[in-house]
């Protein structure tokens, strides 16, 4: 199967969905990129740690990376 640039294709058998708009392409860069930042934070940081023994019953939730902007809130022009 041949696809074009910029297509989004989904589903099993593939099909091409839609051309990809240049805030979408924008958006998935930006997140490929907040993404190896992350790696490489990540190993910067990386410690041994003791095992828990019982889960936590409070911890702390999972933040998106500085300057984040969801792709829902992107097009609701929130970004």
């Amino acid at each position: 199967m041949k696809i074009a640039p910029r297509s989004l294709v989904a589903g099993v058998p593939a099909r091409v969905l839609r051309e990809l708009t240049d805030d979408e392409i924008a958006w998935k860069v930006e997140g490929t990129r907040q993404y190896h930042d992350l790696t490489v934070r990540s190993l910067a940081t990386l410690r041994e740690v003791t095992p828990l023994t019982q889960p936590e019953t409070e911890s702390a939730p999972a933040r998106a990376g500085k300057g984040v902007i969801p792709l829902v809130a992107l097009k609701r022009g929130e970004g």
